[in-house]
């Protein structure tokens, strides 16, 4: 470095020194373009042969096993324990069992929010100074499954960051401060949330297919549109975490640089303060009317030009045979932009950025998504042709290229992921009933999918008798074109 400085900075002075005379004169011919050879070869070459067929799909190489250690602390939490030694960091998903499906509108929300503002040891800003301190992170997080604490850290400050995190997960402080300033938080976002067309046609959609008072027709993260802040209240979050949060409802992931047994003691540490008595079982949903030839249901937005399209379903249990076949059909259709439908209504027509689709999948229900913004006055043109490319996934088997690519969309490719992507996936498929061995089985089982079974899980699960559909434009230039589509009979939502 000593040698290097001093020619730095001499080349430096020197360029500074050079007298006007000698800078560099730049030819006014510079303006003509004349393309290199290279680039006319390869302008050329764009219409070979080999071009018009696209390369094999890659093999997926070698997959190592991922060896978890499950069982019980002390206290009757379940820990899931693996050993990965690839960065010197260790993450953590701390996972009430419980989530929007078993509480109020808002409540799992509420309690979720209220982990991170400490424990009945610790105030909220001590622990979150402590955390900072030792350079790790926290999140929290509702689902309609679960109630989650994250937590990272470098593996020699996990053990530190614990003794902070563990008490806000096992016993929440709750104070009313706190709540009311969560009341504001959910209340703000209900706000935000319905003046965005997207999350509005989700929201509408799913109202549409869990209607109230079924938890899976609420937001999670937003009160409901028409509910006022007060309605939340407190002893609705402190009954949740007083009922359910307790030892038997909680499960611990862990992955990282540690041995399992050094995990475990962290845990049976910082755990000790959780309730060990019996949760009493969430009350059954309720039952639901049949979802037949629904209308087409249009959210007016007077003057916008694009129309938000949602398209649903009810979809199949967590523990249905479908459900593996089905997340490979709607990956065929809507991930990435080589998928059936993002193809048809994207490239060839131009009339959105893209379609998305989703899964959602639960012990007690479950729920098919297909969204994708469209030029307004192409809204009838762009929904025939995706009901056209949701209908063809039950008519025909699709091609092995497209199933194969399909299927490894599908993939969950633990093995690849990050130690917090490997305990986010776990802890998520394990509050839905799946075992470790189906968890570990999922990509595999993938690699050995028909595509007659895809075929029948589509026509089963993707029905255009029980489908709906939710638009949010403008609706005076949307109606016109449904009419001429004549597919359901359309209701104006003002």
């Amino acid at each position: 470095m000593r040698s290097l400085l001093p020619i730095f900075v001499a080349g430096a002075a020197l360029s500074a020194c050079d007298p006007p005379a000698r800078r560099l004169q730049v030819p006014t011919t510079l303006h003509t373009h004349v393309p290199s050879p290279v680039y006319v070869a390869v302008r050329e070459a764009r219409d070979e042969p080999f071009r018009l067929k696209a390369p094999d799909l890659l093999d997926h190489g070698t997959e190592h096993a991922l060896w978890f250690h499950d069982g019980y602390l002390d206290n009757g939490v379940r820990a899931v324990l693996l050993t990965r030694r690839d960065f010197p960091s260790v993450s953590a998903v701390l996972m009430l069992g419980r989530g929007a499906s078993s509480a109020k509108p808002g409540v799992a929300t509420a309690l979720a929010w209220g982990l991170s503002d400490g424990s009945e040891s610790e105030s909220g800003a001590e622990a979150r100074w402590h955390i900072q301190f030792l350079g790790a992170s926290t999140r929290y997080a509702a689902t309609m499954n679960t109630i989650e604490l994250h937590v990272e850290a470098l593996t020699p400050f996990f053990g530190r960051a614990m003794t902070s995190v563990g008490p806000m997960f096992a016993t929440p402080a709750l104070r009313s401060s706190e709540i009311a300033s969560t009341r504001r938080s959910l209340e703000v976002r209900r706000t935000s949330e319905y003046e965005k067309p997207e999350i509005l046609a989700r929201h509408v959609l799913m109202s549409e297919l869990f209607p109230p008072p079924h938890p899976w027709g609420f937001p999670i993260a937003a009160l409901p549109d028409g509910t006022l802040p007060k309605a939340l209240r407190d002893e609705d979050i402190v009954q949740l975490r007083d009922e359910q949060l307790v030892a038997e409802n909680t499960t611990v992931v862990c992955v990282g640089a540690l041995e399992p047994d050094v995990m475990a003691r962290i845990f049976e540490r910082n755990l000790k303060g959780l309730a060990t008595k019996h949760a009493p079982a969430p009350a059954p949903l309720p039952v639901l009317p049949p979802l037949d030839k629904a209308p087409i249901v249009v959210v007016n937005r007077p003057g916008s030009s694009l129309s938000d399209v949602a398209i649903g379903w009810r979809g199949p249990l967590a523990s249905d045979p479908d459900t593996l076949a089905l997340e490979v059909a709607v990956a065929a259709a809507t991930s990435g932009l080589g998928s059936r439908l993002n193809v048809g209504v994207r490239s060839h027509m131009g009339a959105t950025y893209g379609v998305r689709g989703a899964v959602d999948l639960g012990a007690d229900a479950g729920a098919i998504r297909i969204t994708a913004a469209v030029e307004a006055d192409r809204t009838d043109e762009a929904l025939r042709a995706m009901i056209q490319g949701i209908e063809a996934l039950g008519r025909t088997p699709m091609a092995p290229d497209e199933l194969r690519a399909a299927c490894l969309k599908s993939e969950y490719a633990l093995h690849q992921d990050t130690a917090h992507g490997i305990a986010e996936v776990v802890a998520r498929q394990l509050a839905i009933g799946r075992s470790l061995e189906e968890i570990g089985t999922h990509d595999r089982r993938l690699r050995g999918m028909q595509a007659e079974r895809v075929q029948a899980a589509a026509a089963r699960q993707l029905s255009l008798e029980r489908v709906q559909i939710v638009i949010v434009g403008d609706a005076t230039r949307i109606q016109p074109g449904l009419e001429r589509l004549a597919f359901r009979n359309i209701v104006i939502r003002r």
